[in-house]
């Protein structure tokens, strides 16, 4: 009987901490485009993932520890209103400290730029808030 309820509060104990799901260093690896929607936070950008995305602004964080943030208006011209909307190609490195959930972010020379703050959003997304 005991190594019944042994075994029951092992189990519960591991279908706990199951739910408090952390955002492991792979799940950020890869493709990911800026939500069209706008939040309720000015400095939350929300991403996500490429294939379910239409975004304007792609983000691409690559295993070798370089990223990249560009534009898909990149060879043509893109209006938005009465406005010709900005082009942006950056490169550069990444760190990610999975404990503190947090992304530091150099230029391809090594200087330090900032460091963006992530955040699990429902559905596979993530937000990041620039700190």
């Amino acid at each position: 009987m005991r190594q019944i309820i042994v075994f029951f509060l092992v189990v519960f104990s591991l279908s706990v901490s199951a739910q408090e799901e952390e955002i492991k260093y792979l799940d950020i690896i890869g493709c990911w485009t800026k939500s069209l929607i706008p939040n309720e936070n000015n400095d939350l950008n929300i991403y996500s993932r490429c294939d379910t995305g239409n975004g304007s602004i792609i983000m691409d964080f690559r295993e070798s520890g370089v990223y990249r943030v560009y534009s898909r208006n990149l060879n043509t011209p893109s209006r938005c209103g009465n406005y010709i909307a900005k082009r942006i190609d950056h490169w550069g490195k990444y760190e990610y400290d999975s404990e503190k959930q947090t992304i530091d972010v150099y230029s391809y020379g090594g200087e330090f730029e900032y460091t963006w703050e992530l955040l699990e959003v429902e559905n596979g997304k993530i937000g990041l808030i620039k700190s």
